[in-house]
This record gives structure tokens, sequence and C-alpha cells, in this order.
């Protein structure tokens, strides 16, 4: 099934040929990115982009492909399919993760909702980075969790600084991730408490490890951050537009979506407008949290997840509200079953570690704006915790 659902999104993919995007309303910051690819490439030159606003790490990862393959005509091709690559390598970490930290079938579940999932075939044509990113938060909850049970001392150290890299290009990709560094830091001091890797010098090997993990973070993104905000002459926080974001989807006329911005900015803005309008802002946040779960559609809604393949003819969306409902409340209860399991077997630091890395991606949008769009490179976490509430109903609680 697994194979099937894969072999499924490939077809799809090579059907698109080289076209960057599906259709005209989901470009979304393709023509941002493309514009930054060229730029790039123009003045051979990656640290003085067109645009710092929508995804340096994107437009970077997409002028390094285009100089290697050198081929206007097939570029876009190339990048679909390397997405479906990782669509690919993916399924095989959620499978690894599920059954490795979840129980017996977990992985296997999870893997086949991953490789059917339409969404997710959808964005592998679309030129954006959500894809890539999902990839990336897998491979960095993977290397975290290897680091409870290494020992060997060098290996430990390189696991700490690769861990370290991989959330640094995270934050490179956007600025809302950048919370995988505190709450990275704060994972290794909770899982050093639980097991130190030196219980002679406990204080010295958890500096150590501290250090080795925000070393990457500290050589390149506050580097690359500290430069561009020298050239732009303002601060800019891996991407600019920070504030001006906050402020402009926080005021009297948001309305919760990302797209298309409030016609008027006016008022009280910011901070300022969450104190003065409280109960807008609460309204803001329910709104934002519809959108997040597709429970509202947006302009960005790519259709019902798992049979977005049908016969146009048949009404899927029919199905889609009480689908999306049914996932929240599963994703939901797999949360609170598998935090409870952890707690009661001492294996906590598995519980943070999948909490630290998702929670943050779930709540950061609610507070600016908001669109199922952002709910797509957490999708392969959120799809193990489904999976597990799947499992136990079907033979009961799994066994790790």
């Amino acid at each position: 099934m697994i194979f099937t659902g894969l072999f499924t999104s490939l077809q799809f993919t090579l059907s698109t040929g080289n076209q960057p995007w599906l259709e005209e309303r989901l470009i979304i910051d393709g023509n941002n990115y493309i514009g930054g690819m060229n730029s790039i490439i123009a003045g051979n030159d990656f640290l003085h982009l067109e645009n710092t606003r929508q995804s340096p790490g994107y437009q970077m990862y997409l002028a390094l492909l285009h100089m290697i393959v050198r081929d206007q005509n097939i570029i876009f091709k190339v990048v679909k399919m390397i997405a479906w690559v990782v669509t690919v390598l993916s399924s095989g970490l959620i499978f690894y993760l599920g059954e490795r930290y979840f129980g017996r079938y977990v992985g296997a579940v999870a893997a086949m909702l991953f490789s059917f999932s339409y969404k997710y075939h959808a964005y592998i044509n679309l030129l954006q980075y959500e894809v890539l990113a999902g990839f990336l938060f897998l491979v960095y909850v993977y290397l975290q969790l290897a680091l409870i049970s290494c020992q060997k001392t060098r290996l430990r150290s390189m696991l700490l600084v690769a861990t370290g890299t991989v959330a640094t290009v995270i934050c490179f990709i956007h600025f809302r991730f950048l919370y995988v560094i505190p709450f990275g830091l704060l994972y290794l001091y909770i899982s050093g408490r639980r097991y130190p890797y030196d219980r002679q010098r406990p204080f010295r090997h958890m500096l150590s490890a501290l250090f080795l993990f925000i070393l990457p973070f500290l050589l390149l993104f506050v580097t690359w951050s500290v430069y561009q905000s020298s050239v732009h002459h303002e601060v800019v926080v891996g991407q600019d537009g920070l504030v001006s974001l906050f402020n402009e989807y926080n005021s009297i006329h948001s309305v919760g979506w990302a797209y298309p911005p409030p016609e008027k900015i006016e008022g009280p803005l910011g901070v300022a407008f969450i104190v003065s309008y409280p109960g807008k802002f609460l309204w803001l946040i329910k709104e934002r949290f519809l959108y997040l779960w597709d429970l509202k559609k947006d302009i960005w809604y790519v259709g019902h997840p798992l049979i977005g393949y049908l016969d146009k003819r048949f009404n899927k969306e029919v199905f889609a509200l009480p689908f999306y409902l049914v996932c929240f409340i599963a994703f939901f209860i797999g949360m609170l079953q598998k935090a409870a399991a952890d707690v009661k077997r001492g294996y906590i630091e598995v519980t943070s570690c999948f909490y630290f890395t998702l929670l943050p991606a779930l709540i950061i949008p609610l507070f600016v704006f908001s669109s199922s769009r952002y709910l797509v490179p957490v999708v392969p976490l959120i799809i193990l915790f489904q999976a597990y509430v799947i499992r136990y109903l079907t033979f009961g609680a799994p066994e790790r």
C-alpha cells in the first residue's frame, strides 16, 4: 500500500512536467522564489539576495540546483522530482520513528496514510519549501532521539553538530521555525539530566553538548542575520519583515487567513491592537485555528487530503469537514495518549522531543496569520499520532 501511494504521487509529478505550480492561485510565493533564484545566479552570490522576506534558504536551495542542472527547460521538473524523492525518504523515516518510538504497526499505518496524502502530493508539485521542511523536521527528530542511546564520544559530538546544523537549515527556510533552537536546547538539557553522558562530570558535558548544538546556528544563521542587517539597515533575523507582518495581520481589519492581506491597515497595530481589542484578537485566533486545520477553506486549499484523485464529478467536499474534524480529534487524543503512556513507562524524553518540535509549529501561526499550508511541514509528525490512535482502536495499546 505504501508503494502504491508513492507510485501514484510519482505519476502525478511526471504528468505535471516542468510546470512550477498546479494552477495560478497556488503560485503562493513561487514568483518570489524564482526571482530570488535568478538574482543569485545572475550575481553568482548567495549573500546579496534580491528578496530576503520569502525564505532565503529555499531561494538558495533553488539557485544551487539551477547551477548544477543549468537547463531552464527542466529545472522545475528536477526540483519536483527531488521533492518526490524527499517524500519517499520521509515515508521511510515515518515508518522507522513509528515502529521504534510509538509501537508495532504504528509506523506502517502512518507511512501508509502519509503515502496517500493528496495534500502532500500537491505540494510536491508546487514551488514551495513545505515538503523539504517536512523532511528536515523528521531528520531533526531522528537525530535528537538518536542522542539518547549514543555512548561514543566522537559519534555523539558529530550527532550534536549534525542536529544543530539541521536545526539551522530549518531556521533558514522560515523564521517561524526559529523555535527549534531554544526548544532544542531545552530538550538536550532535559535528556541530559535524565541520561547524563558522563556521571562524573555531568555539568561540563552538558555545557559541551549545548555548545556543539548551537555552534552551527551561531556560525551560519547569526552571521547571516548580522550581515543582512548591515546591508538592509534594519534588523533582519534570517528574513526581514517579522515585526511588520505581526503588525499588519493584527489590526482591526484582519480576518485570520494568510492571503490576501488585509485591505486596510489602520488603527492600533500589533501589541497595541491586542491590548485594545482583546475580543477581536481572540476571534482571530479562533479563525486562524480553523484555517490551519482546514476546518475553513482559504485561497490555498488544495482539496480533500486522501481522495483528491477521484473524478471531479464526485463531490469530495461533502466529506471534507467531517474528515478534517476527525483528523484533528485523532491527533489531539493521540498526543494525550502518547504522553500518558510515555510518562507511565518513564520515556518522557520521547514525548518531549515530539512535543517541542511539533506544538510550537501549531501555535505560532495563531498569533500572526494562518493557512493549512503551514501545517504541511509537520504533517509527517501529526500522522504518527493519528496512526497511534488507529493502532490503539484496532489492536489495543501498542507495546514499545
